[in-house]
């Protein structure tokens, strides 16, 4: 599962599903938690700290029920991140064709305007049409490493984020694919980094700075098991993320 996806997981079930029904005016539809949902619009880039999102800006307004939080007039639908989103990155200002169901999540940050589409399906505008695919089927750690340093540059407004994974022993380069990845809480804003190694890897030690950082000046985790960093909140230069990944004794839980 990917990490974006564990961390809102959680929060996704606290959200209460009002019943998928549809209402609309003659003018201005108004959209419910649940609905499946067709628009036809633009594709737009929206950055929020160090989170880069894509939204759909559609020509009419909708209004969102928001339960007891009233109904608000919206203009622009985001799309969930896992969905294709560096291949949609490329095709910013195009019209697209979106279907899906709509996940409401009032005051969340990570939620544009409060409503997040789960795509089933985005037909680009040069005809071709975009499913959902599964879980990142990549390249595992080999059996031998034992210890690896995973480096993650980020680079604010952009939907790429280099990594990189090398064996601590021979010093080789290691597949990225499942090595491990990092999210940035509060939808962005926030100014700490949650981070993660590979399955059957704990982390140890990690760090930031506006440049590489030496083995050495990595400092230790309070706690393994939630590998936090803090970073700053406004994302204005790049900066590099390292932190140590240990593989786990087979009988430690």
């Amino acid at each position: 599962m990917s990490l974006y996806r564990q961390f809102a997981a959680g929060l996704l079930l606290t959200i209460a599903f009002a019943p998928a029904i549809r209402s609309s005016s003659a003018k201005t539809a108004t959209l419910h938690n649940g609905d499946s949902f067709s628009a036809t619009g633009t594709i737009k880039a929206r950055y929020t700290g160090w989170d880069s999102r894509l939204v759909v800006r559609t020509a009419s307004a909708y209004f969102a029920d928001l339960s007891d939080e009233g109904v608000s007039r919206i203009h622009e639908i985001e799309l969930e991140p896992s969905f294709r989103q560096l291949e949609l990155s490329k095709h910013l200002g195009e019209a697209v064709t979106v279907k899906g169901k709509l996940q409401f999540g009032w005051g969340s940050p990570y939620y544009w305007n409060g409503v997040m589409l789960i795509p089933t399906s985005v037909t680009l505008a040069d005809g071709r049409v975009l499913l959902p695919v599964s879980e990142p089927q990549g390249r595992p750690i080999p059996a031998d490493v034992h210890t690896y340093v995973y480096q993650v540059f980020l680079v604010p407004k952009t939907f790429t984020r280099r990594a990189e994974a090398i064996d601590l022993v021979t010093r080789r380069h290691l597949p990225t694919d499942l090595a491990g990845g990092c999210m940035v809480s509060g939808g962005g804003r926030g100014g700490v980094l949650n981070c993660g190694c590979a399955d059957g890897f704990k982390t140890t030690k990690g760090g930031s700075a506006t440049h590489s950082i030496p083995i050495a000046r990595l400092k230790p985790f309070d706690d393994p098991g939630a590998a936090q960093l803090l970073i700053p909140e406004d994302a204005i230069r790049p900066l590099v993320v390292e932190f140590i990944c240990v593989r786990e004794d087979k009988g430690e839980r």
